[in-house]
């Protein structure tokens, strides 16, 4: 399986980790060289946004936000360039669980047309929960599985995409309207047409700070957390690491219900089973 890393030129010590990681479980990759929201100009702000879409969601109306869509819209051009059945996508702030390489080997064999499938999640307003039917035995005591809510499920951390998802995505995305983990709002429009994950997720966030700049550096609020970051003021510091670890921790808890996913169903239904 191919694997693309997405990463911004001047992360080096991200690169560095991803690299070293993936080196350590023999898994062949290739660095994708991310835009970097900072960047881009006026100019093409004004061609690369649905600005009438994006008003709408003020979470949205920062350059690093820009730049992270517009990094994995470029993977699904080059997907569909180059024909590529199917692909892994990493961000490069990950750590890659034990029994990553054997996991995403099996997954191969087990996609579907027009399918995205998370190898991590999370949601900070809702409880995810997956259905324990119709699921996948992968190796290492993992399974692929169908989310009862396609709601729930945030982050671009890491997902295999294929060909077909990838077309459908690369017409919908551009100009960028939606977060680049808008996976229901891509579910929901039809760019991809199904949507799975892996339990235990494979890969976590690595607790590197965020290239998105969701709090403006030039704010009072932005600025403290700079000051203490920079000077690693104690015990300040501990505690916006601890408050991190646990959003975290908090965020991408799930559960599994013994209902029936309405996603299995609709997919079901395509297949004529």
């Amino acid at each position: 399986m191919r694997v693309f890393v997405i990463n911004l030129e001047r992360s080096s010590e991200r690169r560095e980790s991803i690299k070293r990681q993936l080196v350590a479980q023999d898994v062949d990759y290739e660095i994708i060289k991310a835009v970097d929201g900072a960047t881009l100009t006026d100019e093409y702000i004004q061609i690369a946004l649905n600005h009438e879409e994006v008003e709408k969601r003020p979470y949205l109306k920062r350059r690093g936000a820009y730049g992270c869509a517009l990094s994995h819209y470029s993977i699904y051009l080059k997907m569909v360039a180059e024909n590529i059945p199917y692909a892994l996508v990493l961000e490069d702030d990950v750590v890659i669980e034990k029994g990553f390489k054997s996991v995403i080997d099996t997954v191969a064999s087990k996609l579907v047309a027009n399918e995205v499938v998370l190898l991590f999640a999370q949601n900070n307003f809702m409880p995810i929960v997956f259905s324990d039917q119709d699921t996948e035995r992968l190796p290492n005591d993992r399974r692929i599985v169908y989310p009862m809510e396609p709601w729930a499920l945030g982050s671009a951390a890491g997902y295999i995409v294929t060909n077909e998802a990838a077309r459908g995505l690369m017409q919908y995305v551009f100009p960028v309207r939606e977060p680049a983990d808008a996976w229901i709002a891509f579910y929901r429009e039809k760019a991809i047409g199904n949507i799975r994950c892996i339990t235990p997720f494979v890969v976590k966030p690595a607790g590197f700070d965020s290239n998105i700049d969701y709090v403006s550096s030039q704010s009072l609020v932005g600025k403290v957390f700079s000051f203490v970051k920079k000077y690693r003021i104690f015990p300040f510091k501990q505690l916006l690491d601890y408050r991190r670890k646990r959003m975290l921790i908090n965020s991408s808890a799930y559960s599994f219900t013994p209902e029936r996913s309405p996603v299995a169903v609709v997919q079901q239904q395509l297949l004529g089973i």
